[in-house]
């Protein structure tokens, strides 16, 4: 297997690490002592993960993209990581849509949160564009020729995916009924926007989505994993036999 890393404008590919990939949760949990002896706790919904890496003799090509990177010599970041072991390139709140109204956009009506934490979209005209809205950069990275797929649960509302270029001219728009899309992205394609068209007017709950890289989605999806936008942390190279490096890292969910 291999992830795909990079900028999003220059994604390559490099090898799966070969010592397998630890992950750490920040669950943004803070314990306060209270002077009447009760304890209570606060914390914040986003709960990004630490990836803790490694790889094995790693080719020369390799280890530079890394070092170059890590410098930050193509901009500061943050950097596209695809990796064929996430299903669902969204952020947990965002798949099951809950959270903040911001995580959408819409072409007509307007967004509202509910009493129980999920968004109605009002107003909408007939063919309005709900839009999921990528917490980094806006809309998702791709690679010309790279496989996505875009899921929800409205089967009585089309799924879409809008393709663009590096500078956001549009390129082209793909949509499917049911819900449940699978497509290439098209020559030239550096973002995708994936959206729901929703056929008549009237009210709609936000559903629940997948979008993924490099396969169909199934009818069941788990929730968001993260988004594909990470930073790289405390790289460290170990030089056994020139030009082949042992590298280990840290990558930071955004």
């Amino acid at each position: 297997m291999t992830v795909l890393l990079g900028y999003p404008w220059d994604i390559r590919t490099v090898r799966n690490p070969a010592r397998g990939l630890r992950l750490s949760t920040q669950d943004n949990q803070v314990k306060h002592q209270m002077l009447s002896g009760a304890v209570r706790t606060t914390g914040r919904p986003n709960t990004p993960r630490t990836w803790s890496a490694s790889w094995a003799e790693l080719a020369e090509a390799d280890a530079r993209w890394f070092q170059y990177l890590a410098r930050r010599i193509g901009g500061p970041g943050p950097f596209v990581v695809i990796d064929p072991a996430t299903q669902n390139f969204q952020r947990p709140l965002q798949s099951v849509g809950r959270g903040s109204a911001s995580q959408w956009a819409v072409s007509s009506g307007s967004l509202t949160q509910q009493a129980d934490s999920t968004i109605l979209w009002a107003n909408g005209a007939a063919n309005a564009e709900l839009t999921w809205v990528h917490p980094v950069w806006g809309r998702w990275p791709t690679t010309p020729g790279q496989v996505v797929s875009f899921r929800h649960t409205s089967t009585a509302n089309k799924s879409a995916l809008a393709f663009y270029n590096r500078s956001g001219t549009f390129l082209s728009t793909v949509s499917a009924t049911g819900g449940n899309l699978t497509t290439t992205a098209p020559a030239t394609a550096q973002w995708i926007r994936p959206h729901l068209i929703k056929p008549a007017t009237g009210s709609l709950t936000i559903p629940p989505s997948c979008f993924r890289y490099g396969t169909e989605i199934g009818a069941a999806w788990y929730e968001g994993e993260h988004c594909a936008a990470m930073s790289i942390l405390t790289p460290v190279e170990t030089i056994q036999v020139l030009p082949r490096r042992d590298l280990t890292l840290e990558l930071l969910e955004l």
